[in-house]
């Protein structure tokens, strides 16, 4: 029953110093026309390999929202970088490998700046210091408009459940780099799909204000 039920809502204890959030966009990307996406999913590719750059040294996590971007990323890579190739800690869509066998590759000494690259980490990972200091959010998590995600948005009547599923998946993936309060990470968002979930964070805040606990507006900058 509602009436037993209380909100509990606690600030983020990690300095917003420590944990910045970039505006880095690059294009939004296109889930349509397969030509567009082509293009958008080049262009992203080409700023994400401008990162791996700025971060040779270190060991990141690159989120997209499928195997098929995925997929995508990793030939465009494979053409304009294939050096950078060897960074990329990823698995396929049908492999058996879990992502703690994923991360236990990732954190071997001979992979020192290993980059791990996934549509299934935006939670529960936990790549604290060394093991991430950056993290790029490359394509939007979008909700699937499948019909279990269709007929939730009927039961809300409305689309705020879509809405802050999207929002609550952007905060989580901007976590998964800085994990505490000595921790620091750098987060770089490059799908400027990302900005109508920020601005659904901003609203929501403004909406409930006794909820006003900030773990991602507080630390976005323009990059």
């Amino acid at each position: 029953d509602i009436k037993d039920i209380e909100y509990l809502s606690y600030s983020n204890e990690i300095d917003p110093k420590r944990r910045i959030i970039y505006k880095n966009y690059a294009i939004k990307v296109n889930k349509q026309e397969k030509s567009i996406r082509q293009n958008t999913i080049e262009i992203i590719s080409n700023r994400i390999i401008e990162l791996l750059k700025m971060h040779e040294k270190e060991r990141g996590l690159i989120l997209v929202n499928s195997y098929p971007d995925q997929e995508d990323i990793l030939k465009n890579i494979q053409k304009l970088e294939p050096e950078l190739i060897k960074r990329l800690t990823f698995k396929d869509k049908n492999s058996s490998t879990s992502n703690e066998e994923l991360i236990r590759k990732h954190k071997r000494d001979d992979k020192e700046n290993s980059v791990l690259l996934s549509p299934g980490m935006w939670y529960g990972v936990d790549l604290k210091d060394d093991y991430g200091r950056f993290c790029i959010i490359a394509v939007a998590p979008y909700i699937p408009n499948d019909s279990i995600n269709q007929a939730k948005t009927r039961l809300y009547r409305n689309d705020m459940w879509k809405k802050r599923s999207q929002f609550f998946k952007l905060i989580q993936g901007a976590g998964r780099c800085c994990r505490h309060q000595e921790d620091h990470s750098t987060t770089y968002v490059i799908d400027e799909g990302c900005e109508v979930m920020y601005s659904d964070i901003v609203q929501y805040l403004k909406d409930h204000p006794n909820e006003n606990k900030e773990w991602y507006n507080d630390s976005v900058r323009e990059f």
